[in-house]
């Protein structure tokens, strides 16, 4: 029997891909809330499973990215396929954006969001983390 998906939380943000262009992406609780999908390019492919230190490491390293100087930061979650999955989070040169890159079973995405759709992805990860159960 196929997974019932119920929408609990699902909220959607544009980005750009850097080969592909505009995109959107989406961020959705898991139906055992106990972990958050960030699914780039709003794909299975290149989505992450993130549990709630994933989502607090992820929450963190983006707000950094503001920082002048900000070095990159890897976040760790798992690929319903390729099992643990790194996370890349890098902030372009222009200041205020961030890039997050995943390459899952070595086929790889790079998007970038905007200063303005950074702080859209950071208030949709934080509405997700206050809805997760457990550890």
């Amino acid at each position: 029997m196929a997974e019932t998906r119920t929408f609990t939380f699902y909220r959607r943000v544009t980005g750009s891909d850097i080969r592909s262009g505009p995109c959107t992406n989406q961020v959705e609780l898991s139906e055992d809330r106990r972990g958050l999908f960030l699914r780039l390019a709003s794909t299975a492919r290149f989505s992450i499973l993130l549990n709630r230190s994933g989502v607090t490491g992820l929450i963190d390293a983006v707000a950094n990215t503001a920082a002048a100087g900000a070095t990159p930061g890897d976040v760790m979650g798992t690929h319903e396929h390729h099992g643990a999955l790194r996370m890349r989070v890098t902030a372009p040169a222009d200041g205020g954006a961030v890039t997050l890159t995943l390459a899952p079973g070595g086929d790889e995405i790079s998007v970038v969001f905007s200063s303005r759709e950074r702080e859209e992805l950071l208030g949709h990860l934080r509405g997700g983390l206050n809805l997760l159960r457990g550890p």
